[in-house]
Parts: C-alpha cells; sequence; structure tokens
C-alpha cells in the first residue's frame, strides 16, 4: 500500500489511502502548538485570542484537521483549528467533531500555513535516530481554512 501524507508543519500528519475508510475521531494526540504551522503569533490570525492562554489540550480529526485549545483573557475556552484545503477533506465535517456536544463557529477564514507533503514507503530500512523511515518530507505553504470555535 503506497501512502499520501500531508501534515501541517510538525503538528499535522495525514494519511490517505486510495481504498478504505478512516474513521474520522477527535484525538487529543497533539503535542506542538500553532507556531509550527503559522509564521504570526496566533492573535495576528484572530484579534480575540491577544492575552489568551494555551490549555495545552490540543488535539486533530483525521490527519487534515488541527486544533489548539485556549482560554480568553474573559475566561472562555474556545479552540483555534487549522484545516488542509485539498480535495476530498470535508473541513466542516471535521470541525463539528471537536466538541463532544455543539459547538458555535466563532470565525473562520483562509489563510496561509506551512504543510507537508509525506511520501512513504511500505518497506524501509531503520537507521539510528530515524523518525519516519521510509518516508520523505517536503515542505511547503499551502492555503488553510482556519477558524476558532466554542463548545457549548
Amino acid at each position: 500500500m503506497r501512502l499520501r501524507t500531508s501534515a501541517m508543519g510538525v503538528c499535522l500528519a495525514v494519511a490517505l489511502t486510495t481504498t478504505g475508510s478512516v474513521a474520522l475521531e477527535r484525538e487529543m494526540t497533539v503535542r506542538q502548538g500553532p507556531e509550527t504551522v503559522f509564521d504570526v503569533p496566533v492573535e495576528a490570525i484572530f484579534p480575540a485570542l491577544a492575552g489568551a492562554t494555551a490549555t495545552e489540550q490540543n488535539g486533530r480529526v483525521g490527519n487534515e484537521f488541527v486544533f489548539w485549545g485556549y482560554r480568553l483573557a474573559n475566561g472562555e475556552n474556545v479552540w483555534l483549528f487549522a484545516c488542509a484545503l485539498i480535495e476530498g477533506v470535508d473541513c466542516e465535517q471535521r470541525r463539528q467533531r471537536v466538541c463532544d456536544g455543539d459547538s458555535q463557529l466563532l470565525a473562520e477564514r483562509s489563510d496561509m500555513g506551512r504543510t507537508v507533503d509525506r511520501r512513504c514507503s511500505g518497506i524501509a530500512t531503520v537507521g539510528p535516530g530515524d523518525r519516519r523511515p521510509g518516508c520523505t518530507d517536503l515542505a511547503t505553504q499551502s492555503e488553510l481554512s482556519v477558524g476558532m470555535l466554542a463548545c457549548r
């Protein structure tokens, strides 16, 4: 099986296969912050994030959609998200899986961000220190759907 993988910065790795379907479940597995995707501070993207504190609760829905938790200066908890605008990826569907219940979209726009096109071979030789044996990464700037939402 050949995998074509795209990633936003270091924090978002996408594995797209040509057959089968991937369950789109929320996973709280993202360790890196939005600085791995964006070249500007988050408050430059959404001024409402000025004075916000990162909650360190970060996750993904599938591999093309990543989100980061913030507590705004007024105490409200929100999620900053980024979704790769690539064929076959429904960013709205993935956004709906961030919250356990209802969500409210507070802001959304398109913006450029760092992405990685990761191509992996099914067979690889592993050497000392190999983090992704058999994979090559090509970093580029890509258009992303970027937004903020709150869980209700």
